[in-house]
């Protein structure tokens, strides 16, 4: 892409990487050197200018190493191909005895050599440390793994630096700049197809009586544009009737249904709002209709909550409802003023509806913090069990019906807790899970690992007014247990064996396994479903086989062989249907379209072009084309595949290009799990795809001892040498977190097949030494290859501080465990051909000067020598990996003197950014007269270590507030695969947590790298 300030580009250039070029005679040789040399102790290094562009352009790439030494010459072949190799070679040399010289010779996948080198001898480069010890002489913590635990390993003795003599560096302004709105490019797209969400059962709007019919219910969304502004998303239902032939015939099937499909929307508002505001009843902002409950009655109304609102649909009637205005805090003590109230209510709900009546659960109870000085505003988010009549015909009825059945606050009566929450304890300590329907009234769960109480049995009479209430240690309890209370027998409510909080819920992930998403527009639905979607021949529960796996579709015996892959053309529906028409049609004629939120990252080989998730809740993919950036200043953005965006059915947090047998796969780690969509064979993107959600195939082995579990999300993927990968991820206190719930995964992607295998696949996991931390920080390796034999290691480090509650809630069960330093520290794994896995050991790392231990974020230098550690108050230090002590260090400072504030991106969450050609960043804010700029600044390494901060360029906002939304934004470097210049744009989305903030718009650097001269 072309740079706003061009430059010359010359006309000679090769679609061949610039080290071929160079080495070509009769070619001019720039300063840089191709290939550059050296050693420091015991390591050889061996750098490879422009590695990323030498391996763009070349397929099948070795390196053919010649060790000289004293009659012990060794030649190493390495595979420059491999994904975990970057430019600079790193060789152990200290088995192999004295190195006299060294040949390298770089070849493609025909035997063309590309560029080669002979040194002897070889240049020897110390690195001595640069900066003062800690007066104390003190010494960083070491926390041991348990792959070198016991076996006469010596702990290192790593001098920690002290941080007031450490030498401050003044940061000035960047000669090249950029504006905000030169960089800001609108997205465009060609028309979209509205996002599919979630999916219930019920009652067939075309015969609501009839209980042999039923149909799925598909809710959908879509975003409307006033202009460039998002006005808000339009919430719909789509019906598609279940065919009770679907499930008669035997095989395989494809059915395109069309008129029989109906399309459910509606245009009606809400009251007017404190504000004058009128909002839609289904709810105007990007969350899916039910995205996490929904309910239905003994009628088929399906229930959803909805801007604060309960609203159902009715299929009786084929329209929706909302129900009457209702205020549950009014129930709670000082519910109109708040003075002498226990607390407000979360607003965090589940549903279900029984005897006649909706239950609403407000699951949390927690303290936010210390009461605030004269204030009668509690620090206290409160819950409880609370109900609404079904019968929304008379509004001053209903409300005179609310009821409070149970309260979370400990004066409630009844109450869930006898006792208050405390400060900093687990948010799932006192959560409440969503209720089970039983004969007598509900059995209430608690969602927590460690709950402070439950379950509970709330018995109902015939009005739906409390009967008896008390915590039991399971339903069939006829004894509360304090034996206060005594319960007739009952038993959960059932549907032909079917739990009846659940026969609504037929997905595969958390509903009864009878329906799976086929592609981006279809349904898969097995033959075997229809019978027990429909109840019918006599279905019961009781006749289904085990499970086979965790999201496996169920089946019974005898039942019918094949799958029904039900497809339909959502935008034809939509157009066809009258009451769709107006703004939502005419919002898929294309147009303003959001940018990237969650993902966005370049497509290997294919130039101005990267794949995109911009979406909440089902996060759709898409590809954005940045080619017409120059002569039209937009970005086109159309659904992948074209037809309608696959869903990658979780929020991404990193992502991983792999390539199988000509086939490449998109392998995205996000909240709750990994999944992988296959993007192309050969050269042929697919016109269908689909997304695997894998994670649930891998049966990990623990190489310490100690099971991973707890995992929240999966925020890295790392290539492992070899063709695997490793993952690591969040272990979130109050979401089912615990003590071992992040650290290591390796794993081999090949291992799982073509996409059709359902087969388990193994892998290594290591928990134990990060063991408390709730994740680990940037994962960075090094590949480093043993001179005496040849065999690969990869080092790798991730950076993590224990948190206090894990660090509780494991001493609670062994003392012994509990980390001996509560303090941030780096964590040394390597990856080996022999053992693989293998934890080392962690060392923490220097405190502020007010003696506060602060997160960190690693890099590694170009040289492969140093890590780069950035620590979160604005000090930047080197530490030799092979010499295991900190180099340098210096505090950044802004022209005023004060500490820098660093800006950070996310997905994944990074504040030093490493472009492809190996340089560093890291972007500081405020900058300029007013403070109306941000500043991407080099870091430089030089070959002994020393650390120099270069002001490299700025981006100048309009005022001090219009460059705030370039915080933590999901980014990518793009290189310029077209004019193969050695050019590297910067592309910067939105940030996913702050979604309101997001735009149809996408800021482009072109030429944030320039060309090669």
């Amino acid at each position: 892409m072309q740079s706003q300030n061009p430059q010359p580009v010359n006309a000679s250039k090769h679609p061949l990487s610039r080290i071929a070029i160079a080495l070509i005679p009769g070619t001019a040789i720039r300063a840089a050197e191709p290939i550059k040399v050296f050693r420091t102790g015991d390591e050889l290094i061996v750098m490879l200018d422009r590695f990323d562009l030498l391996r763009e352009a070349n397929i099948g790439l070795v390196a053919e190493l010649k060790l000289r030494g004293d009659g012990n010459d060794k030649d190493l072949l390495i595979d420059l191909s491999d994904a975990a190799v970057k430019g600079t070679l790193v060789v152990d040399l200290s088995k192999f005895g004295n190195c006299a010289g060294v040949s390298i010779s770089v070849k493609d996948a025909t035997g063309k050599v590309l560029a080669e080198k002979s040194v002897a001898p070889i240049v020897e480069i110390p690195v001595p440390s640069k900066i003062s010890v800690s007066p104390a002489g003190a010494l960083a913590y070491i926390e041991p793994g348990t792959a070198i635990t016991g076996a006469g390993f010596a702990s290192p003795k790593i001098p920690l630096p002290d941080v007031k003599k450490l030498r401050s560096v003044q940061i000035g302004s960047a000669s090249r700049s950029v504006s905000k709105q030169d960089i800001t490019f609108p997205v465009i797209s060609q028309g979209e197809a509205p996002i599919r969400g979630g999916y219930v059962l019920s009652r067939q709007t075309a015969a609501p009586n009839d209980p042999t019919k039923a149909s799925l219910y598909i809710s959908y969304k879509r975003a409307l544009y006033d202009g460039a502004k998002l006005a808000g998303w339009r919430k719909f239902l789509f019906e598609i009737p279940i065919q009770e032939a679907w499930g008669k015939g035997q095989g395989d099937e494809t059915v395109n249904i069309g008129d029989d499909v109906r399309v459910h929307v509606t245009d009606k508002v809400k009251e007017k709002d404190w504000r004058g505001t009128q909002r839609h009843i289904l709810g105007e902002g990007d969350a899916d209709l039910g995205q996490t409950l929904s309910a239905i009655d003994d009628d088929g109304r399906i229930y959803f909550i909805a801007e604060y609102r309960v609203v159902r649909f009715d299929p009786n009637t084929g329209k929706f409802e909302i129900s009457p205005p209702f205020d549950l805090q009014k129930l709670c003590p000082g519910g109109a003023t708040m003075k002498d109230s226990p607390g407000w209510l979360s607003g965090n709900w589940t549903m279900v509806c029984a005897h006649g009546r909706v239950f609403l659960v407000d699951i949390l109870d927690l303290k936010t913090g210390p009461p605030s000085p004269g204030s009668d505003v509690p620090q206290r988010r409160i819950g409880g069990l609370f109900s609404i009549p079904q019968d929304w015909r008379d509004a001053k009825a209903f409300s005179s019906d609310v009821r409070l059945h149970v309260g979370t606050w400990e004066t409630a009566d009844p109450t869930f807790y006898k006792t208050g929450p405390t400060i900093g304890a687990a948010a799932d300590e006192r959560k409440l899970g969503k209720p089970i329907v039983t004969e007598a009234g509900l059995l209430i769960l608690p969602a927590g690992k460690q709950s402070a109480g439950g379950p509970w049995r709330l018995d109902l009479d015939d009005q739906g007014d409390n009967k008896t209430f008390g915590e039991v240690d399971s339903l069939s309890d006829t004894v509360s247990k304090d034996g206060s209370t005594t319960f007739a027998p009952t038993q959960e409510a059932k549907i032909n064996g079917v739990s009846k909080t659940k026969v609504h819920l037929v997905g595969n992930i958390y509903g009864r396994h009878l329906v799976g998403p086929a592609g981006t527009d279809g349904l898969v639905i097995p033959r075997a479903s229809i019978r027990q979607l429909l109840m019918s021949d006599g279905w019961n529960a009781s006749m289904l086989l085990p499970h086979s796996s965790k999201h496996d579709l169920r089946t019974y015996a005898g039942a019918p062989e094949g799958i029904v892959t039900v497809n339909w053309d959502i935008v034809e529906r939509i157009k066809a249907t009258p009451e769709a028409q107006g703004p939502l049609v005419e919002s898929l004629q294309g147009g303003a379209s959001m940018g990237p939120a969650f993902l966005v990252t370049p497509v290997p080989g294919e130039p101005d072009k990267a794949v995109a998730i911009c979406d909440y809740v089902a996060y759709t993919l898409s590809t954005l084309d940045f080619s017409r950036i120059e002569d039209e200043r937009v970005v086109r953005k159309t659904a992948l595949p074209a037809r309608a965006g696959i869903a990658a059915g979780l929020g991404v947090y990193d992502s991983a290009w792999v390539e199988h047998d000509e086939e490449q796969w998109l392998y995205l780690g996000g909240y709750t799990g990994m999944t992988r969509i296959q993007y192309s064979k050969g050269d042929n993107v697919l016109d269908s795809m689909t997304s695997e959600m894998y994670n649930g195939r891998l049966v990990p082995v623990p190489v310490d001892q100690h099971a991973r579990g707890g995992l929240k999300q999966y925020d890295r993927i790392l290539p492992v040498f070899g063709g695997r990968l490793m993952d690591s991820g969040t272990s979130r206190s109050g979401r089912g977190g615990e003590a071992f719930g992040t650290g290591l995964e390796v794993f081999d992607p090949n291992l799982l097949g073509s996409g059709t295998s359902t087969d388990s696949v193994p892998s290594q996991t290591a928990a134990y030494m990060s063991r408390c931390c709730g994740s680990l920080g940037t994962l960075q390796s090094r590949m480093v290859w043993n001179a005496h034999d040849g065999g690969r290691r990869q080092e790798v480090f991730g950076s993590g501080q224990p948190s206090r509650v894990f660090v509780d809630e494991l001493g609670a069960q062994d003392k012994a465990l509990v980390p001996g330093n509560l303090d941030e520290k780096v964590f040394n794994y390597e990856v080996s051909e022999d053992e693989g896995l293998r934890d080392l050991f962690g060392f923490s790392l220097p405190v502020t000067e007010q003696g506060e231990s602060v997160g960190s974020y690693l890099a590694l230098s170009p040289c492969q020598r140093f890590l780069i550690i950035l620590t979160e108050d604005g000090t930047l230090y080197t530490y030799s990996i092979a010499q295991k002590q900190f180099i340098d260090g210096v505090k950044m400072k802004s022209p005023d003197g004060d500490a820098v504030a660093m800006i950070g991106f996310r997905r994944p969450g990074e504040k030093i950014l490493t472009a492809p050609d190996g340089q560093q960043f890291i972007l500081t804010a405020p900058a300029g007269k007013v403070g109306a700029s941000v500043q991407f600044n080099r870091i430089v390494v030089g070959q002994d270590g020393t650390l120099t901060i270069e002001p490299y360029l700025r981006i100048d906002g309009a005022d001090s507030n219009d460059c705030e939304d370039l915080r933590n934004c999901v980014r990518c470097f793009m290189p310029d695969l077209k004019r193969k210049d050695g050019s590297i744009d910067f592309v910067i989305g939105w940030d996913s947590k702050d979604r309101a903030q997001a735009k149809p718009f996408v800021r482009v650097i072109a030429d944030f790298i320039p060309p090669e001269p």
